[in-house]
């Protein structure tokens, strides 16, 4: 190919790629037939995405033989249609043919596994599992009874019925998960493993009393909700019985128990002999980090004798992290100038960060912002400012500090409220996009379109938040910009869609928005290559039609040496 010549008149012809527009697909809708159940769809709850194209939803059912035992499950939803992960009232592989007994909220990785805490009615026992699908089917991964790998004599206890969910699954189907324990004393009684969920195949990671691999090694009291990431590493965090009192731990695929970041060590980037006192997460997790092991780490710092003292967010590989920000800075954006209060961030591939922060400002006292390597810190929105896309006077309201998402390719997610009712209930709505460019995906009151010409009108919207997009853990947002959601109706009965985004940046490859010769040689090294390729990048396929071709070519060209 002649690119001097054949890719200059290519960008002349302009980037109609730019001016795309959200398309919605819905996936499942009121009354809709249910696979595997002589019932039909009522009310789908928050839905799981990574998959391109594919959802996981756990519903709720109404027609069904047996109300209240066979009236809720998890299905795979797609545009073209939807098929059956698991039901309550129904045996599932690995079972010993009892059946599902409840089911609880799904994740999703890349490869459209899903995984999920479920119990088995058998005997009268609770008999708690985890249940994964690879695509055909579920099949118990887990199942409380079982022996506890590594620890003689324990065997799992009610896994995945703590009421939150303590487990994560990566790309390639591997699991980390948090166990209750049968047969160790109380102060050993919990413990984290890792392993194929297919197999299942585990091994130890961490028990709850177990020496931390630290100076002294002071027990582990409390051990936090697991992050994995695609290299099957697990990440979480563990109060100690003893000094330092806290750490963040790392178990690297095929390597020891490692402290990554624990209280008492020196926090970079601020003078000489400050460190950590406190790490956001602690008491609750799951850590943020990515498949380069980079991870996003927050919290207290102090000098010497804890005075002075601050609060900061930080960003590296352990032992490597630098400083992104501070409390008492001025949080750019930001009208009145008012400065930070403390951070909560999510971490992405590139190592961008979308962090919340509460402000030391009246009104406007709480913010979402971003900050992609070796770019500044940049405000993605505030409270009591006009909701993008709405009527004027429309203000977000509330963002909780768990309301945010964000993606492989820098777009940010909020879920925030607003200053208005539909059917007697505060308005939310779902908001996506960079600095400077957030727009509505959905929001209270809008009409959806169910199905041809029929169009139905949401009352609150309902998506995953707060979870890394590399970390194995429930997200709505994927890295191709599909966004999944749920909501109510007014009149009863709910839907799940999934909301296409147009690229955030067209001709940017590289997630910097900045568009240049690294985005191109990104496009070129994936042309002519489509999904299911190993050569196909979705980082080069800016129009979304899941082939790298001219027409992506023509959008870097088209906002060559530009930014966005």
């Amino acid at each position: 190919m002649n690119l001097n010549r054949t890719l200059p008149a290519l960008a002349a012809l302009g980037c109609a790629i730019c001016h795309a527009q959200i398309v919605y697909t819905p996936v499942i809708v009121p009354g809709q037939a249910a696979p595997g159940s002589t019932g039909s769809f009522n009310g789908p709850q928050s839905p799981a995405i990574q998959a391109p194209g594919r959802t996981a939803v756990f519903a709720f059912l109404i027609n069904t033989p047996n109300p209240g035992f066979d009236s809720s499950g998890i299905w795979q939803a797609t545009g073209s249609g939807v098929t059956l992960v698991a039901i309550a009232n129904q045996p599932i592989a690995g079972s010993g043919g009892a059946a599902v007994g409840t089911i609880g909220q799904p994740t999703q990785n890349r490869a459209g596994g899903v995984l999920a805490p479920a119990s088995l009615a058998a005997s009268g026992a609770t008999n708690g599992v985890l249940i994964y699908s690879a695509g055909a089917g579920a099949q118990v991964a887990v199942r409380e009874g079982d022996p506890a790998p590594g620890i003689p004599g324990a065997t799992f206890n009610e896994v995945g019925l703590a009421g939150v969910p303590d487990f994560a699954l990566n790309d390639s189907g591997r699991i980390a998960f948090l166990a209750p324990l049968v047969g160790p004393p109380p102060a050993n009684s919990a413990a984290m493993f890792v392993g194929d969920a297919s197999t299942q195949t585990y091994t130890l990671v961490a028990q709850r009393g177990q020496a931390a691999p630290l100076p002294g090694g002071p027990p582990m009291t409390f051990i936090t909700a697991p992050s994995i990431n695609g290299a099957g590493d697990v990440a979480f965090f563990s109060n100690l019985g003893g000094s330092p009192f806290a750490a963040l731990f790392l178990k690297p695929s095929g390597s020891p128990l490692q402290s990554a970041l624990a209280v008492g060590d020196p926090a970079p980037g601020l003078p000489a002999g400050w460190t950590f006192t406190s790490l956001v997460g602690q008491n609750s997790g799951p850590p943020h980090f990515n498949n380069n092991g980079v991870f996003a780490v927050s919290g207290g710092a102090a000098a010497p004798g804890g005075f002075p003292n601050t609060v900061g967010l930080w960003r590296g590989a352990p032992g490597a992290l630098q400083l992104v920000a501070q409390k008492g800075e001025a949080a750019p954006g930001h009208p009145q100038g008012a400065r930070f209060n403390d951070f909560q961030a999510l971490i992405n591939r590139t190592g961008g960060l979308a962090f919340y922060s509460n402000l030391d400002f009246g009104a406007q006292n709480a913010g979402v912002w971003m900050a992609l390597p070796g770019g500044p810190v940049r405000l993605l929105t505030l409270l009591n400012v006009q909701a993008p896309d709405m009527p004027p006077g429309t203000l977000i309201t509330s963002i909780s500090n768990g309301g945010i998402g964000f993606n492989n390719r820098a777009e940010g997610l909020v879920n925030a409220s607003m200053n208005y009712v539909v059917n007697s209930t505060p308005a939310n709505g779902i908001f996506a996009g960079r600095p400077g460019r957030l727009r509505k995906v959905v929001a209270s009151g809008d009409p959806l379109e169910v199905s041809p010409g029929v169009f139905r009108t949401p009352i609150s919207i309902f998506c995953w938040t707060w979870n890394s997009p590399d970390s194995g853990r429930q997200v709505s947002i994927n890295d191709r910009g599909e966004i999944a959601f749920s909501c109510n109706f007014v009149g009863g009965g709910g839907a799940t869609f999934i909301a296409r985004l147009p690229h955030p940046c067209p001709g940017d490859a590289t997630s910097d928005d900045l568009v240049g010769f690294s985005d191109l040689n990104v496009v070129l090294a994936a042309f002519n290559t489509v999904l299911g390729n190993p050569a196909y990048n979705p980082d080069a396929d800016f129009d979304q039609d899941d082939d790298v071709d001219f027409a992506d070519i023509n959008a870097t060209l088209s906002a060559f040496n530009s930014g966005c």
